[in-house]
């Protein structure tokens, strides 16, 4: 027990038993970066392709421009003159002028004004073009179009101002000269040189020739055209273009086509109103002749003096009088009303409109029966109906209806009277105009028609000018705040796609590798034995390609030394009460898990600090110390002493660069391990090699394949357990629990053979230690 607890004692190669509570992210990336070189690479690739990527992307400038549509549906006073007269098909509303600034038809427009739909490109290095804008040395100009499903794609060489080489689709090429017509599958066109110098760069272009339609789509596609914000009729025209130049031209004319497009609509709408203005006024000018010259031969014809004067007192009285019989009969229509909402019982609802009659007792009533219902509701929504305050107010409600229907009673029967005197007059006034001329009254119906006629043509006439004079100053409503600017590049972001490429170079190889260890069914990490066993780790060993035996004074070996100097150290720790013949046994569960190595190399680092060593070869079955420490193969061995061929003086040996080491091979192999680790001169050889060293270290085959070892343990002060990373199976760590939880191996420690920590590399030379 007290050698278990001694483990926290021991030195800084020791880990500590700790469990491990969920995922370690410093030790992941301990991990990850433990494939330093592998990441390197693949950080370079990646930032190679970057650069590569930056090389040959195409760049995008980010174009602007603000206009100012005035809205006619928020500014109604700026309504057309004609909308009176229903002449304009609608106001202009911005969402509308959004949807047509995009529109198909006014870019289309745009681009065969701007010819975009010819693309010219100029050679760049060996393999790439570049897109050119006015920088172009020639024109084409298509002559006549043919019929192509692809877009046809020019490409040529200069010769001189004179001639050019076209590359035929056979791969000549073939020398023509400029404004020569040109025909082929696709068309007929030619080419014009336009530049006054000769061009010193590349002198290989290529023109391609874009489908409009497909092309204009596209550009709708990259436009965005929105409001500033919902407070204001701005728009904002934005688009991203690889030619600044290009982008900025774009969106200038599309305002210019806009505005110019608006303008004529506008003319359109003003032209249609002037022919429509000048059919009415032809039409009327002929009716109105006609009711003319009818009136003047009613009058020669009759040969009538002008009566108007005398009936002119009569008509104004009579339409006096039916104004005021008008009036009497609504007056009388909300009386009626008040009436039958007053004789109504139990009617809490609105009360009607006194509209029309003045009567301050009437008004005062019913305000306040107003006043007294609004009460009552207010109670009844927070007091029941057998409230004794109900009673008060329903009374009170009673009072004023029986006042305000007394009151309606008197201005009825008051409106009534008033109402028959009306009717009277209005019967005398109608007789007295019956008593008019029957010529006279012709007169009047011909006279009706020619001043309806003569005021309807004034008003056409009136508004014709109106019209005309809008017209010849038609202009643009819409103001430009701000032409096509540039923002810049926005892409290639430089920043971002360095990051991207960093992203991939250093986090696509440590996802991977994360991935791998998580999926792997080896143990990778210590995180992983802590979480599987109570069992301490004594040490960690760094990889070591090589299996050889370790060379202590060797530089290049210094940091493995260490830790198996480290280990040795431990090892003292376990074994503070045995004073000599402290027996080690290493083992591992299957063959390759470095068992040989560590024994081997462990002995050496004990050997070297002084301590009389010996290390025994106990796996009978496949022998390796011979070669290990180059010795003779035919000296006798642990199977030759315990066969009793020979005493135990005559099977150990000397090692020649170690002069406290001492060795003992496993001899010939034997076919009954067994039987002979139970032999009684195994007990005799044990003890009499505890009686003459320090340390007996005992190197045995795996525990997995053969039950050599359980033969062993009885000899046994500390057992290390080697497990080896990205070897030793995950399963191997409850076995190994199994072994401990039965104590069949004596005082068990692990050792994680091929650690790549770099935290048990050490760094020696960073702390100037090598």
């Amino acid at each position: 027990m007290m050698m278990q607890n001694s483990t926290n004692l021991l030195g800084s190669n020791t880990v500590v038993q700790q469990k491990s509570k969920g995922f370690d992210i410093r030790h992941t990336l301990s991990e990850v970066f433990t494939h330093w070189r592998m990441l390197s690479v693949t950080l370079f690739l990646a930032l190679a392709g970057a650069f590569l990527y930056l090389q040959v992307a195409k760049p995008a400038y980010e174009i602007n421009a603000t206009i100012l549509i005035k809205d006619e549906t928020r500014n109604p006073n700026q309504q057309s003159v004609l909308h009176e007269l229903d002449l304009t098909q609608s106001l202009k509303i911005v969402e509308n002028e959004i949807e047509i600034i995009r529109s198909k038809q006014l870019i289309g427009q745009v681009i065969n004004d701007m010819q975009l739909w010819v693309v010219y490109q100029q050679k760049q290095g060996l393999l790439f073009y570049k897109d050119i804008y006015k920088t172009n040395p020639v024109k084409f100009t298509l002559i006549k179009a043919g019929h192509y499903k692809v877009a046809p794609e020019i490409e040529l060489s200069l010769k001189d101002k004179n001639y050019f080489y076209l590359k035929l689709p056979d791969g000549e090429k073939k020398e023509y000269a400029y404004n020569s017509a040109i025909k082929n599958n696709w068309g007929t066109w030619k080419l014009e040189f336009i530049r006054n110098s000769y061009p010193d760069e590349s002198k290989d272009f290529k023109i391609k020739i874009l489908d409009k339609g497909a092309l204009a789509l596209q550009y709708r596609k990259a436009i965005d055209v929105n409001l500033v914000n919902k407070l204001t009729s701005a728009v904002s025209l934005t688009i991203k273009d690889q030619i600044e130049q290009r982008g900025i031209d774009f969106l200038d004319h599309l305002i210019v086509v806009y505005n110019t497009a608006s303008m004529n609509y506008k003319q359109r709408e003003a032209q249609k109103a002037l022919q429509f203005l000048d059919d009415r006024l032809a039409l009327l000018s002929g009716q109105l002749t006609e009711a003319e010259k009818n009136l003047e031969g009613f009058k020669s014809s009759q040969a009538m003096p002008d009566v108007s004067s005398v009936t002119k007192v009569d008509l104004e009285n009579q339409q006096t009088n039916d104004n005021r019989l008008n009036e009497v009969d609504v007056q009388l229509s909300v009386i009626n009303g008040i009436e039958r909402y007053v004789n109504t019982p139990g009617n809490h609802g609105k009360l009607p409109a006194t509209l029309g009659i003045v009567d301050p007792g009437l008004n005062s009533l019913i305000e306040k029966l107003s006043d007294l219902q609004l009460e009552h509701d207010k109670l009844s929504a927070t007091t029941p109906e057998t409230n004794p305050d109900f009673e008060i107010i329903n009374k009170q409600i009673a009072t004023t209806r029986g006042a305000l229907r007394d009151n309606v009673s008197n201005i009825k029967s008051s409106l009534l009277n008033q109402r028959s005197n009306l009717q009277s007059l209005n019967s005398r006034f109608e007789s007295s105009i019956k008593n008019i001329p029957v010529q006279e009254r012709q007169f009047v119906s011909i006279k009706r028609q020619q001043s309806t006629k003569e005021n309807l043509y004034v008003y056409l006439l009136q508004k014709r000018e109106e019209v005309s004079v809008n017209y010849a100053s038609t202009l643009a409503n819409d103001r430009v705040i701000d032409q096509a600017y540039s923002e810049g590049k926005t892409w290639p972001n430089v920043p971002f796609i360095i990051g991207i490429a960093v992203m991939l170079g250093l986090g696509l190889p440590a996802a991977f590798f994360v991935a791998k260890n998580i999926l792997s069914n080896n143990i990778l990490t210590t995180q992983e034995i802590y979480a599987a066993t109570p069992i301490p780790i004594l040490s960690e060993l760094s990889f070591q390609k090589s299996k050889q035996l370790i060379g202590f004074n060797s530089e290049s070996t210094f940091a493995i030394n260490e830790q198996f100097k480290s280990l040795r150290t431990n090892l003292y720790y376990l074994q503070l009460n045995n004073k000599n013949g402290k027996v080690t046994l290493v083992t591992s569960s299957v063959p390759g898990e470095g068992k040989s190595f560590v024994s081997v190399n462990l002995s050496s680092a004990l050997a070297f600090s002084g301590k009389k060593t010996i290390i025994l070869e106990m796996d009978l079955r496949k022998p390796k110390f011979v070669d290990l420490f180059k010795l003779t193969a035919t000296h006798p061995g642990v199977t030759t002493y315990l066969n009793g061929n020979c005493s135990k003086e005559e099977i150990i040996q000397s090692s020649a660069s170690l002069p406290h080491l001492s060795i003992i091979t496993c001899g010939p192999v034997s076919q009954n391990p067994p039987e002979l680790l139970e032999s009684y001169r195994l007990e005799e050889l044990m003890v009499y090699l505890k009686n003459n060293y320090e340390h007996i270290i005992i190197d045995s085959p795996p525990m997995r394949l053969v039950t050599d070892v359980l033969l062993l343990t009885r000899f046994v002060d500390v057992t290390l357990y080697v497990v080896r990373r990205a070897y030793t199976n995950k399963a191997e760590l409850d076995y190994i629990n199994t072994l401990n939880e039965q104590q069949r191996l004596p005082n068990v420690n692990i050792i994680f053979n091929g650690s790549s920590s770099t935290n048990y590399g050490y760094g020696y030379k960073k702390y100037g230690y090598s």
